[in-house]
């Protein structure tokens, strides 16, 4: 990232502003590099760097998915509460894992869950149980 955004400042203190490809890229390294733009506000080195880098990301498949694949295990809201509108029954199940690590014994059953309660999701226990 950092090369490309050198190259992009390179072009563009040369004036060769027709070589670069992107347009986005383009601007937003003029505005880190004019300090007037943009009534007085400008972007620094770190958000040209960021700005760069969330913009370029979609291309870029295997860092995506170390993105998606860190939120999973480390998710930034590790449980979610919610109020509970109206009654309502949940099917949950109950399991064991024997030695193989292999799940057995699935049992399922109901859990009434009335009005006015709170329910919390544990995301980060969800998305690390192995079953």
């Amino acid at each position: 990232m950092l090369e490309v955004i050198s190259n992009a400042r390179a072009w563009i203190a040369e004036g060769k502003r027709t070589v670069m490809d992107s347009a986005l890229l383009r601007n937003l390294v003029e505005a880190n590099m004019n300090e007037g733009a943009w009534d007085g506000k400008h972007l620094t080195d770190d958000e040209l760097l960021s700005d760069t880098f969330v913009n370029i990301v979609q291309f870029l498949e295997y860092t995506t998915a170390v993105f998606h694949e860190t939120l999973r295990l480390f998710p930034s809201v590790p449980r979610l509460g919610k109020n509970v509108r109206q009654d309502t029954t949940l099917t949950a199940r109950r399991f064991k894992i024997d030695s193989d690590k292999k799940v057995t014994d699935v049992e399922k059953f109901d859990v009434d869950i009335k009005r006015g309660s709170i329910v919390v999701i544990d995301v980060m226990a969800l998305h690390n149980n192995r079953a």
